[in-house]
């Protein structure tokens, strides 16, 4: 099953297109309307109680928000090459980091 990412093109979320391109890992993106408030909606809202965009689906795991999506894809489908490894002792603070970019 191909990873799945719920997102619309003029909000935030589409920042998350770009993690799935770098590893070059097939995904499918669905467009949620939230002019139209599809985010709110029940097959959103199943898989992200918030009923929010960004929402990543791969398999069984779910993930939201922009930065936590960037980093599960460069950990999971390009360990050490978009982010530091998990044993990188530059791990932290990329960390802190991308929670910092993310708010802004």
């Amino acid at each position: 099953m191909a990873i799945r990412l719920y997102y619309h093109p003029y909000s935030r979320a589409a920042g998350t297109l770009w993690p799935h391109e770098e590893p070059g890992v097939p995904y499918q993106p669905e467009v949620v309307d939230i002019r139209k408030g599809e985010q709110k909606g029940p097959e959103l809202v199943a898989r992200n109680p918030m009923g929010k965009v960004p929402t990543l689906v791969d398999g069984d795991v779910v993930v939201t928000e922009a930065s936590a999506i960037a980093l599960y894809l460069a950990d999971r489908y390009a360990p050490g090459r978009l982010a530091p490894a998990l044993d990188d002792p530059r791990r932290e603070l990329a960390q802190r980091v991308s929670g910092a970019v993310a708010g802004v």
